[in-house]
């Protein structure tokens, strides 16, 4: 009898955790798998701010969001959204009573984890042709090592017009990997802490010289480099057209990187996105 008291006591003045997993109706369960996955849908969709502004717009105009038009007048449960140059989104409710009133405001960052690649990427050093890279976004660096990765970006053209990059996630594309040390090279790797293991800076992509005499001739201090130009050029689904290189390549302009993944004026978005399939 005392054991039960103590037993009553306990759970009355006592806090006690307890699994949700286990308290929730079977309903909510279904529920939250269902937000899971199109949660994860979305993360596909959006691996740049401006493929998540897109995605988001989509979503928005499917449950019943309109673009702000300013001419218009606005009434209660109006609803409205503005794409701030395809890389900032605000979405609005019309409520019922004046703002006097307060108004409700959800804000949410859009971080796209990613290594992108600089205004002028393309250098070689030693022999060794590299991009120029920038790591931006909170995962850690090392577990992009021997992931595949897609390409996306934005190309400004001279005459204003731009090109969208999207290079990895179709089956048949080639994708991007940034390779780990071999283990019998990896001594001093392994001595690192783990924020020093791989570095988001520079990443190299070849150290096959160009053997075409035209392409050393081309770029004679750089026919390492004119390996990958060549590659990309001559390949059955070129990246770029040789006559068109020049003009796409990224120029000396104010640039922001595309999604934190990136303003009006930006010459060039590229970046390398994780891939999942």
């Amino acid at each position: 009898m005392e054991d039960n008291k103590l037993k009553e006591l306990k759970d009355e003045l006592l806090f006690t955790q307890k699994n949700a997993a286990i308290e929730r109706s079977d309903e909510d369960t279904a529920k939250a798998d269902a937000y899971a996955e199109d949660y994860k849908k979305y993360l596909d969709a959006a691996k740049t701010e401006r493929l998540a502004v897109s995605e988001a717009v989509r979503l928005a105009e499917a449950n019943g969001f309109v673009p702000f038009d300013r001419t218009k007048a606005l009434k209660a449960g109006d609803k409205v959204y503005v794409n701030n140059r395809g890389k900032a989104l605000i979405l609005a409710v019309i409520g019922s009573h004046p703002l006097t009133d307060g108004v409700s405001i959800a804000a949410a960052h859009v971080d796209s984890p990613r290594l992108d690649l600089k205004p002028n990427p393309l250098y070689e050093k030693a022999g060794m042709a590299y991009f120029d890279t920038h790591y931006y976004g909170g995962i850690k660096k090392y577990l992009y090592a021997t992931v595949p990765l897609a390409l996306y970006g934005v190309v400004t053209r001279k005459d204003g017009s731009t090109v969208e990059i999207a290079i990895g996630d179709k089956e048949g594309d080639p994708v991007f990997v940034v390779t780990d040390l071999l283990i019998h090279l990896s001594r001093e790797q392994m001595q690192k802490p783990a924020t020093s293991v791989v570095s988001g800076e520079i990443s190299t992509f070849s150290s096959v010289p160009a053997r075409s005499i035209t392409a050393r001739k081309a770029m004679p201090s750089n026919s390492t480099l004119c390996t990958f130009l060549t590659s990309v050029t001559a390949s059955p689904r070129p990246i770029f057209s040789r006559r068109n290189w020049r003009q796409f390549r990224p120029v000396r302009r104010k640039t922001s990187a595309s999604t934190a993944v990136w303003s009006a004026a930006t010459a060039t978005t590229t970046v390398f996105a994780p891939i999942r399939r």
